[in-house]
């Protein structure tokens, strides 16, 4: 039986220090462009792999 996943010690001090005034959080965005060639699901999964 494995034990369950807990916060790191940064990830609770980035919830701890999040207020209204003060947001913590993190985001990010990532644009891709299909090839030219273009793929199917199989082939993306594959890729990400």
């Amino acid at each position: 039986m494995s034990s369950p996943d807990r916060l790191s010690a940064v990830d609770a001090s980035f919830i701890y220090l999040e207020d209204q005034a003060t947001p913590m959080h993190v985001g990010g965005v990532a644009v891709f462009r299909r090839p030219r060639g273009g793929f199917d699901y199989d082939e993306l999964v594959e890729l990400i792999a």
